[in-house]
C-alpha cells in the first residue's frame, strides 16, 4: 500500500488498485490519457474546494470516489515518471 498526497488530499492506494490504474491508462493513447486526467483533476479540484471551504464532511461514497481519483492520478504519475514526488512517508 502506498500513501499518496494530491495537494493536501491523502489517500492510501492498494497495490492492486495501482496495477489496475496502470493497466487502464497504459491501454490509452497519450491524448486519451490527457483527456481522462483532465476529468480526474477537475473532480479532485472539486474535492479540494469542499475541504477548503470549511472541512465539509464527505460521505463514504465521496471519500471512495476521491480516493479512486487520486489512485488513477497517481497511476498516471507513475507512467510519467513523477510518482516519487507524491509519496507520503509513513511514520
Amino acid at each position: 500500500m502506498i500513501r499518496v498526497n494530491y495537494n493536501g488530499l491523502i489517500a492510501d492506494i492498494r497495490d492492486e488498485e495501482l496495477e489496475a490504474g496502470l493497466a487502464e491508462l497504459s491501454q490509452c493513447s497519450r491524448s486519451e490519457r490527457r483527456r481522462i486526467m483532465h476529468s480526474v483533476q477537475k473532480e479532485l479540484e472539486k474535492s479540494m474546494k469542499l475541504t477548503d471551504s470549511g472541512r465539509v464532511a464527505f460521505t463514504e461514497q465521496q471519500l471512495k470516489d476521491t480516493a479512486n481519483d487520486i489512485g488513477l492520478w497517481f497511476a498516471n504519475e507513475v507512467i510519467e515518471g513523477r510518482a516519487e514526488n507524491y509519496k507520503v512517508k509513513v511514520q
